[in-house]
């Protein structure tokens, strides 16, 4: 059966092959108080789909998350510096969000860069953009439209999503049968 976990606060680092290979494993939820996860702590957790990493991270170990193929996002938090080698080896990650205003250290983390988006802050765009390793993403966003509509009964929305800034974006309303469209608002 798998099963969603908590890391107690009580808990500082999170040693080598810690979970490794843990089939019952769907989510892990790890405190501020943790500042390294060792190298192969979540390797092949073949169910892990949720991962949340909390301020207070410092370093995630080689390998550390290799092999976890259910898992499609992560958000790094602003305080990790450095990212281990084939820290997401064999994922089919499809976004990281990385807080940090200064690009993590970070080499070969075996993903997929031309599939994987990276959604930065603003404020760092350039500096991963110029950064050996996040440079090479191929989609490098750090804006996020959402879009939603007030009753879908009224009809459909479209053009939310991660884009770069400056990037023009199309926003689309398409009102059901006797309905139309009024006007799009900020939420307030």
């Amino acid at each position: 059966k798998q099963g969603a976990y908590t890391i107690p606060n009580s808990v500082t680092s999170i040693g080598n092959s810690a979970f490794e290979d843990c089939s019952g494993l769907s989510a892990i939820t790890i405190p501020n108080s943790v500042t390294s996860i060792g190298d192969w702590a979540f390797s092949s957790c073949y169910y892990l789909q949720s991962v949340s990493l909390s301020n207070g991270l410092i370093t995630i170990g080689r390998s550390a998350f290799g092999w976890c193929s259910r898992l499609k996002s992560i958000t790094i938090p602003e305080t990790v510096t450095r990212i281990g080698e084939n820290a997401f080896i064999s994922t089919d990650l499809s976004s990281i969000r990385c807080l940090g205003i200064t690009p993590p250290a970070a080499s070969e983390l075996e993903l997929r860069t031309d599939k994987c988006i990276l959604i930065v802050p603003t404020e760092a765009y350039t500096d991963y953009l110029n950064h050996a390793y996040w440079g090479q993403f191929l989609k490098i966003v750090n804006c996020q439209v959402s879009l939603s509509i007030n009753n879908e009964n009224w009809g459909i929305v479209s053009g939310d999503g991660y884009y770069t800034e400056n990037e023009i974006v199309t926003l689309t309303a398409t009102p059901n049968e006797g309905c139309y469209f009024a006007q799009w608002s900020d939420g307030n």
